[in-house]
């Protein structure tokens, strides 16, 4: 469990304190167990330290969005769109309930890729994760019109939002 682990993983930093490993490990039980201020002060520390590590950099963004940071990240790493685009970064919005976020982004996916059926399936996945429906169905419908081979599917999954079944 995680809260009984954190003390025995605080023990191994004191010991390798600059082991990046040992660092990511900390800071993800500080993320389970409620603590993203802990998280992200740690993270910052490994970023630093080898702000050429991508899963640090990585780790940094995830740990600046879980603590309502974006616009700290955003004037840190600018709007680099391979950054920010990274599924595992559009996943710590939707963990952090920035519906919106991640939404935007993968609208702006979809205009370079219109026919990515999986930037559709996360748009609709992200509306139902918000509770809004209607856009979900809308966004649905928008697919169908793209891929009309897809119609029964995409009718089907509608009348199951309609029911409330999602």
């Amino acid at each position: 469990d995680f809260k009984n682990s954190t003390s025995l993983i605080e023990k191994a930093l004191e010991l390798s304190p600059n082991k990046q490993s040992i660092i990511f490990e900390l800071a993800l039980n500080y993320l389970n167990i409620g603590k993203p201020s802990e998280a992200l002060n740690i993270l910052e520390k490994a970023y630093l330290s080898a702000t050429d590590n991508d899963t640090s950099k990585t780790a940094y963004i995830i740990a600046l969005i879980s603590n309502n940071q974006d616009k700290k990240a955003r004037q840190i790493f600018g709007n680099d769109n391979a950054i920010f685009n990274d599924p595992i970064i559009i996943n710590a919005y939707i963990s952090n309930k920035e519906y919106d976020k991640a939404i935007s982004i993968y609208k702006k996916n979809l205009i370079k890729d219109p026919n990515n059926q999986d930037i559709y399936s996360a748009i609709v996945s992200i509306y139902l994760l918000a509770k809004q429906p209607n856009m979900a169905i809308q966004t649905l419908k928008s697919a169908q019109n793209k891929f009309p081979l897809l119609k029964a599917q995409i009718d089907s999954i509608i009348k199951q939002i309609q029911e409330g079944k999602y």
